[in-house]
């Protein structure tokens, strides 16, 4: 069974151009001959092979490793395995996408939070300052303490006023 491993080792064993000193390739493959027109340029005598490079795509041996490689079930096993591993790079790239949404998210809840509490503290600071002047009113005797009206905003939204309130209250009572 040829493996992927193999295939590699034949062609880089294939393009090793082993050359004498002489310029002449040991290649099996390589051409010899006489180089008319490159030995007229260059003054001496040039071999075909010295300017010859050994091209994997026309070696019968490499050609049949690589056909029973691509029918092995290694190649399969390979596919295989880019695959899972493109699938888990997308599963991925979509959590990522998520936690980043999510994110996003959390800081627009947070925002929107912090804005509601303002707002609910400046809600609360203006029935505590309307409660605190109808008490006052109330205990002046500007505002008729029996008026169902009077009552129903002393206990709207079943809000309890601050203990100076109470205080000032009593305060009131007691001149």
């Amino acid at each position: 069974m040829t493996t992927l491993a193999k295939v590699r080792e034949l062609v880089r064993d294939y393009c090793v151009d082993a050359r004498e000193d002489g310029g002449c390739s040991k290649h099996p493959d390589a051409p010899h001959g006489f180089n008319r027109n490159q030995s007229h340029c260059e003054d001496r005598y040039v071999c075909d092979c010295e300017y010859w490079q050994p091209d994997p795509a026309n070696s019968r041996e490499i050609a049949s490793a690589c056909v029973e490689f691509v029918l092995s079930p290694e190649l399969d096993e390979l596919v295989a395995r880019a695959q899972r591993t493109e699938d888990a790079e997308a599963r991925l790239a979509l959590q990522q996408d998520e936690a980043t949404r999510l994110r996003v998210e959390n800081n627009d809840l947070a925002h929107m939070h912090r804005g509601m509490q303002e707002t609910i503290d400046s809600l609360k600071a203006r029935v505590t300052r309307f409660s605190l002047a109808l008490a006052t009113a109330t205990a002046e005797g500007a505002v008729d303490p029996d008026h169902p009206a009077t009552e129903e905003l002393l206990t709207a939204g079943a809000y309890e006023p601050p203990a100076p309130v109470d205080a000032a209250i009593a305060a009131g009572a007691q001149s």
